[in-house]
């Protein structure tokens, strides 16, 4: 009997989670109340270097990018540090130039209080074992964690769309990790 509990814990934990890089993804989560689930995840590389997990939920899976973007539902990315090699200045830059890349001019300057509000959640060093996550929340904006603490908030639907076309929109941080983010094949590591 003990060995058939043992087995079906371990089912049940299996079957609702999956490892990335070392990382474990919850197959569901909640966020303010609404079931979401794991749409996709990878790894982002870099100078042939592993930096994190990306992780996106979502109410209604799809690999659907313009759909996601769109959507009037909460999102959640979920970034799992997974390299010693990034600091909080490599990210901040990193994120900037991003943000830059995915948006016109004119956005860049209607969003940059925005931006650096965002960017300023950045200030505290960052080191392998930290969680990001940053929860979309329709018609308020963005919600910023780091290791499950609320760091901050930012008001508005535009940075919002900006902020999740980083890793799903028309120029992502990483094309591979897009991919698997929209539910693509996945390559485990």
């Amino acid at each position: 009997m003990k060995k058939l509990i043992l087995y079906l814990s371990i089912f049940s934990i299996l079957s609702y989670s999956q490892t990335i890089n070392g990382v474990i993804l919850k197959d569901k989560i909640k966020v303010h109340g609404q079931d979401l689930v794991l749409n996709g995840a990878g790894t982002r590389n870099k100078f042939f270097m592993d930096i994190y997990v990306g992780s996106l939920y979502v109410v209604f899976p799809t690999n659907d990018a313009v759909s996601i973007i769109n959507s009037n539902t909460i999102k959640s990315m979920h970034l799992n540090i997974i390299s010693n090699w990034i600091n909080r200045r490599l990210l901040k830059s990193a994120l900037r130039s991003e943000l830059k890349n995915s948006s016109t001019k004119e956005e860049m300057d209607q969003l940059q209080d925005e931006i650096d509000i965002f960017l300023s959640t950045f200030n505290e060093e960052i080191k392998k074992g930290d969680e990001f996550i940053f929860n979309i929340i329709p018609n308020i904006g963005v919600e910023v964690y780091k290791n499950n603490k609320l760091i901050k908030s930012i008001q508005g639907n535009l940075f919002s769309r900006r902020l999740i076309q980083l890793w799903i929109g028309n120029t992502p941080v990483d094309e591979k990790l897009k991919i698997e983010i929209l539910g693509g094949s996945e390559i485990k590591y």
